[in-house]
C-alpha cells in the first residue's frame, strides 16, 4: 500500500505542472511549508503538493481537491477552537 501511494504521488508530480506555490517559513524549527497547487497536464485535473521541507528532511503530501477541501475544514476547525483558547484566563493569561 504504501509503495502503490508513494509511485502514484511521484507520476502525479511528474506529470503536471505548478499553477501557485506558497511558502510558509517555520522560524522556530528551520523549517518551512510550501502548499502548491498542481494542474496534471494530461487530464487537466488539479491536485494540491504539501510538502514540509527542514534540514536533510522533505515530506510531500500530494492530494485531490476533495482530500484538500477535507483537509481545509479540519484546519478551519482548529484555528477557530485556538483563537477560542487566547481568550484571557484559557490558557493561564492575565
Amino acid at each position: 500500500m504504501f509503495f502503490k501511494y508513494l509511485f502514484q504521488s511521484i507520476r502525479r508530480l511528474a506529470s503536471g505542472k505548478t499553477i501557485k506555490r506558497i511558502d510558509t517559513p517555520i522560524p522556530a524549527g528551520g523549517s518551512s511549508f510550501k502548499i502548491s497547487l498542481w494542474l496534471k497536464t494530461d487530464k487537466e485535473t488539479p491536485h494540491v503538493v504539501l510538502a514540509l521541507l527542514a534540514s536533510g528532511n522533505r515530506q510531500y503530501c500530494v492530494m485531490e481537491m476533495d482530500e484538500f477541501h477535507s483537509f481545509f475544514g479540519a484546519m478551519a476547525e482548529i484555528r477557530s477552537t485556538a483563537s477560542g483558547l487566547q481568550k484571557p484566563g484559557l490558557l493561564g493569561k492575565k
